[in-house]
C-alpha cells in the first residue's frame, strides 16, 4: 500500500514495490532521488534542478527557466553536439 505522510517523514529510502523502485532522501543536500534497483535511469531533484541521469551521465536537465538535452533524436536523425560547442545533425539509423 501506499505510505501517509507522517510515516514518511524521517526516513532516508524508501523501496514502494517487488520491481526495486525507490526513493531516496539524501539528508545531506536534500535532493530527492527516484529509480529502480536495476534501471540504468535515475532522476534527481534537488535545490537547483530536475537532472535525469544515464549511468552517471547527466542526459537531461531542467535549471531556472532551461531544459537541456545531451542528445536529441528525431526519427533516424539527431542532433548532437561536438566538442568544439557546435551542433551536428546527422543521420542515427
Amino acid at each position: 500500500g501506499t505510505m501517509s505522510a507522517d510515516r514518511i517523514v524521517g526516513l532516508s529510502d524508501i523501496v514502494l514495490n517487488e520491481y526495486g523502485a525507490y526513493i531516496h532522501v539524501n539528508k545531506d543536500d536534500g535532493s530527492i532521488e527516484f529509480g529502480q534497483q536495476d534501471a540504468n535511469y535515475k532522476l534527481v531533484v534537488d535545490n537547483d534542478g530536475v537532472v535525469i541521469y544515464q549511468g552517471t551521465n547527466p542526459i537531461s536537465f531542467w535549471e531556472q527557466d532551461s531544459f537541456t538535452v545531451t542528445k536529441l533524436n528525431l526519427g533516424n536523425f539527431a542532433f548532437i553536439p561536438r566538442e568544439n560547442g557546435s551542433l551536428g545533425f546527422r543521420k542515427v539509423r
